[in-house]
């Protein structure tokens, strides 16, 4: 088969799928989804509502941003060195033990390509980042939400278990996680709605991206519990365990069960062992 004749045949598969899936929507067969409106976020929504608790590589993505701010020079003049860098970060690992595995496991059993992967995915993200600070951010290319009419539980892989948590959220991130972490970047605190759209299913499980990473990098106690007090203890902040726990306790009992089920999820209701000493070496503040 010739190149044309591949890609012929890869439109006309693409076409039918679009056919299917919207035939799928019209008849509300399997796990059909429409685009919805939702009046509740005329007004915009939350970032913290969107990273947390389930979405920490939002976060070791707008670090990956800071870092490229910090070292713009070596990127520019030095486009390797400045890689090299980059894969003693956070963003790194992130990258090999969630996105890769997610978006691009076909390069699993081939390091060099999966290196060269991480150098595009580096290059991507600092253009997108030049392009919004440069020219701001265009509605043009909205963030996807999803929603369901039946939220199944978090999980870390689409055919996984559940990790464990139970989440009030409503809105998940889907698409545009590198363009929420650029808004985190410049000072952004809620998504106007002119910046995103809200993809409905009949079902939906969201990624438990913090549950993974959690592990992966690991994350210590006091940016752990830094980043949960974002959503359930702002404007207070906490860093410690036992401190924050009994804040929710006394405060906030009506979220008490589902930050448990996210604590023990994280495995954060044990003493993680030189965790503090493991964040440093990963790049975490």
């Amino acid at each position: 088969m010739s190149e044309f004749q591949s890609v012929a045949s890869l439109l006309r598969w693409k076409r039918f799928g679009l056919a299917l899936e919207g035939m799928r929507r019209t008849l509300h067969v399997g796990n059909y989804w429409n685009w919805i409106e939702v009046p509740e976020l005329a007004e915009g929504i939350a970032i913290t509502e969107l990273v947390c608790p389930l979405r920490y590589d939002v976060y070791v993505r707008r670090e990956f941003l800071s870092f490229y701010r910090a070292h713009r020079d070596l990127y520019e003049n030095d486009f390797e060195a400045f890689v090299q860098r980059a894969r003693a970060s956070s963003y790194y690992i992130w990258y090999m033990q969630s996105e890769a595995v997610r978006c691009n496991a076909h390069l699993r059993d081939h390091p060099d390509a999966l290196e060269q992967a991480f150098a595009k995915r580096i290059r991507r993200s600092v253009e997108l980042y030049q392009r919004i600070t440069r020219e701001g951010y265009s509605a043009q290319y909205p963030i996807t939400l999803k929603s369901a009419e039946r939220l199944l539980p978090p999980t870390t892989d689409r055919a996984g278990p559940s990790t464990g948590k139970s989440v009030s959220n409503r809105y998940f991130l889907a698409d545009g996680c590198h363009r929420v972490a650029v808004l985190m970047e410049l000072g952004y605190r809620v998504i106007p709605a002119e910046f995103f759209r809200v993809k409905c299913y009949r079902e939906f499980s969201p990624f438990d991206s913090t549950s993974l990473l959690a592990r992966a990098l690991p994350l210590d106690e006091r940016t752990y519990f830094r980043y949960l007090s974002t959503r359930y203890c702002a404007p207070r902040s906490f860093e410690r365990r036992d401190p924050f726990l009994n804040y929710i306790q006394v405060q906030r009992p009506y979220v008490f069960a589902e930050v448990l089920s996210v604590v023990l999820a994280d495995g954060f209701l044990v003493k993680r062992p030189n965790a503090s000493n493991d964040s440093r070496k990963n790049g975490h503040a």
